[in-house]
């Protein structure tokens, strides 16, 4: 392979979005991108949550107002509101294109039904997924799948009463695997309805409770390429269907990862399976390549470093107070008191997870003092440090905010 324009390390949500943006911004780019596993799409919801809470813990109705008034040194801050803006507004272009539509905006919550009943938000979910129609319905079925065990019914109906007290809501249970060797996923049934057949089977079975304002609440069962599956199940009922999170693998997550590796397979981008980086060749501060475990080289003229934290490697920590990142040796951002490293709280900021790699307006590596560190390495997603990604829920929102802007940079 010749020398690369771009080298991608990281095979998530972040770093398939950056190959995509910028690949669609500069098509004459040469672009790899190096992922070792499965990336954390297939363990994930789907939807794309920009900001939830504040420093406090308190529900943000509008990410965007919750944004503008964040620290100036959160990555948010880094980014821009006009990144952020295009960030949103191209990857609803390119999800929609790939017949995955999502619903949703920066200045509103949409609600989704979690797989326990209870109602989240985030900014933009897939449409099968927004549950902003339950309000007007009468009647609310949750569907179980005989034979599915990690889907509870029951407990859907317990937990939406409370919240819906003047519905009449009930729970049905349908077949679709006789006879299993082994207890069936909901991917299983995803597989299923991905196929017309499986979707006839799924409306037959429920036709028959179909009333006036009647909406069903499933599992991610429709499918696992699109909205296709969904748009089809609601027109043979005449009823909305809004499908729930799940445990993982999700099917959602799935549907979102395969739509970005079709893109990019499309657009000639070469996806390097099972690479792991482990090192690499600097300069001047400028990286001029990066070798692999099986001491494979590559040269780039530029790095996007999207390889997530302590889950999937991007960070080391073989004992506390010596956090690493291993490929580029950069400094890493922590909280260096125990005291401080944790809250008992669970919903309040926890400081293991502000954990990461500090920013400058490029997205460029620097110290904590602000210095510089690397002048061709832009750092996005997870691995950004000096905030808590859960507790303000905004994982996936700094994943493709920061990947848009990592892409429409031309260096």
């Amino acid at each position: 392979m010749r020398k690369l324009d771009t080298f991608i390390i990281g095979g998530g949500l972040a770093g398939l979005f950056s190959a995509l943006v910028l690949k669609s911004k500069h098509p004459e780019k040469k672009i790899a991108i190096a992922a070792f596993g499965a990336g954390s799409l297939p363990m994930s919801s789907g939807t794309i949550d920009f900001l939830s809470r504040d420093a406090r813990g308190k529900f943000l109705k509008s990410p965007l107002a919750g944004i503008q008034k964040l620290p100036n040194h959160h990555p948010y801050k880094k980014i821009g509101i006009e990144s952020i803006k295009q960030a949103v507004e191209f990857f609803r272009d390119f999800s929609a294109e790939w017949s995955l539509p999502y619903d949703g905006s920066l200045e509103r919550q949409t609600p989704v039904v979690t797989s326990l009943g209870t109602i989240k938000s985030a900014a933009l979910t897939q449409i099968s997924m927004d549950a902003s129609p339950l309000k007007y319905a009468q009647k609310i079925i949750v569907v179980g799948i005989n034979g599915v065990k990690d889907f509870f019914p029951n407990v859907l109906v317990e937990n939406l009463q409370k919240i819906f007290p003047q519905k009449q809501i009930e729970s049905v249970n349908i077949d679709f695997i006789s006879n299993p060797r082994r207890d069936p996923l909901i991917l299983d049934i995803a597989r299923i309805l991905d196929s017309n057949e499986g979707i006839q089977k799924f409306a037959d079975q429920l036709k028959s409770k179909v009333e006036s304002k009647t909406m069903f609440i499933t599992p991610p069962i429709f499918g696992t390429q699109g909205a296709s599956s969904h748009g089809a199940a609601e027109s043979l009922l005449e009823s909305k269907i809004c499908e729930t999170t799940c445990l993982p693998p999700s099917p959602t997550g799935i549907r979102l990862q395969k739509i970005l590796r079709d893109s990019l397979h499309k657009l000639g981008i070469s996806i390097l399976e099972n690479m792991k980086i482990v090192s690499s060749e600097i300069e001047n501060r400028r990286v001029k390549s990066v070798k692999t475990s099986s001491g494979k080289i590559f040269e780039a003229d530029r790095f996007i470093l999207a390889a997530g934290k302590f889950f999937s490697g991007g960070i080391e920590m073989n004992q506390f107070n010596s956090p690493r990142e291993p490929i580029f040796n950069l400094p890493i951002f922590f909280e260096p008191s125990e005291n401080q490293w944790s809250h008992e709280d669970f919903f309040m900021p926890q400081g293991f997870e502000k954990t990461g790699i500090l920013i400058d307006e490029n997205l460029k590596p620097i110290d904590a003092s602000g210095k510089l560190i690397l002048e061709n390495v832009a750092i996005i997603g997870e691995i950004l440090g000096g905030f808590d990604f859960t507790a303000s829920g905004s994982n996936s929102g700094i994943a493709i905010a920061s990947a848009f802007k990592a892409g429409d940079i031309d260096e």
